[in-house]
């Protein structure tokens, strides 16, 4: 019921997207061809994180669920419907279009890294997917659904009952509050010691962050 018929659930995912504009910049998004032609094995050479997301939620009831299976089981319909295949979907999706975003990115403000050879590009070499992967990594933490114990805060590490059922599924609202409080932390920072290039660039994530959570 949590993890399967939740369309809530599912149609939040689609809301982490903007908050990765905090950390990859809104002037960089992706566009609608670039988003047809994510290619998810070129991520795979360079980086984990999208195949350790599309492998579902490995928890105990997970396991006993798929070791024992009921009727939402029984056919790709209810098995993507009620069985917990819609949210894995999703996550997958909403993460894969920040690598397109991300190279965007470091081609704006890396523009001597080159691509290399497709040997080069095959085999993992790739100076600039490198950096791309390392820019997609640290979007993907900062900004999509997680539940894992590293990306959360103290709140949402909680052991107490209540604060464990008023923050269940607030992983992204956590995310948006963590990157407005980062930014405009910074932007104080910045404005106290006289950095005014740093600080117009804090600001810039502070109102890219509203931006977000009103998303």
């Amino acid at each position: 019921a949590v993890f399967g018929a939740n369309p809530s659930i599912v149609l939040k995912q689609l809301g982490s997207i903007p908050l990765a504009g905090v950390w990859l910049g809104y002037k960089n998004m992706p566009s609608p061809a670039q988003l047809q032609r994510i290619d998810r094995g070129l991520i795979a050479k360079y980086t984990q994180e999208l195949a350790w997301r599309t492998l579902g939620y490995a928890i105990p009831e997970t396991k006993f669920l798929k070791e024992h299976p009921n009727w939402t089981q029984t056919n790709r319909f209810t098995r993507f419907t009620f069985g917990g295949g819609a949210i894995t979907a999703m996550d997958g999706w909403a993460a894969s279009v920040l690598w397109p975003w991300a190279e965007n990115k470091v081609r704006r403000e890396h523009p001597e890294l080159a691509a290399g050879t497709q040997e080069d590009i095959d085999s993992g070499a790739s100076p600039f997917y490198k950096r791309v992967a390392e820019e997609f990594d640290e979007a993907v933490a900062r900004s999509q659904s997680t539940s894992d114990i590293m990306h959360q805060g103290t709140l949402r590490r909680s052991k107490n009952p209540i604060s464990k059922a008023v923050t269940m599924f607030k992983s992204d609202s956590s995310q948006s509050y963590n990157a407005l409080r980062q930014r405009l932390m910074e932007a104080e920072y910045y404005k106290k010691n006289g950095d005014s290039k740093s600080y117009r660039k804090a600001v810039t994530g502070l109102a890219t962050a509203l931006l977000a959570i009103l998303g």
